[in-house]
Order: structure tokens, then C-alpha cells, then sequence
């Protein structure tokens, strides 16, 4: 499982939604659904991912996110 932050862009807004977990990370324009905290499943549309890149010989750190998720909120239902 890949552990990735979910940027949420909503209302002209971009807010953290937390860490989530992928099976593999997803590509531009898929369409993926996510329960958040209430409940309620929250559609989204995955705009781009952003890697961060670490430099060679350098060993990374398990604990730190290599990829950030970048989503548009399309809607929700209940």
C-alpha cells in the first residue's frame, strides 16, 4: 500500500483531507471515491500527483510522504 496526503480542491478552496492509502497511485482524470469522517462518500477527480524526488545515494525516509495526491471535488452522497 502506498500512504499519500489528499489535497482536496473545493469552492476555490485546497484543504488537507489526510493521509490515504492506495493500492497504486492514481492518474490524472481517474475518478475515485473516498467515506470521510461522517461518512459520507465524497467523489473526486485526481487532477495531478506530485512527487517529490529524493536525491540519488541518499537513503529515504520510510516515514515521510514521497507523493502528494491532488484531487477536485466533484460531489457526495449519503
Amino acid at each position: 500500500m502506498i500512504v499519500a496526503p489528499l489535497l482536496v480542491y473545493r469552492y476555490g478552496e485546497k484543504r488537507l483531507w489526510g493521509n490515504f492509502q492506495f493500492a497504486q497511485l492514481p492518474a490524472p482524470n481517474d475518478k475515485i471515491s473516498i467515506t470521510d469522517y461522517r461518512g459520507r462518500v465524497q467523489n473526486l477527480q485526481i487532477m495531478f500527483i506530485n512527487h517529490e524526488p529524493l536525491l540519488e545515494g541518499v537513503d529515504g525516509d520510510p516515514e515521510k510522504e514521497v507523493a502528494w495526491v491532488h484531487a477536485q471535488w466533484t460531489d457526495e452522497f449519503y
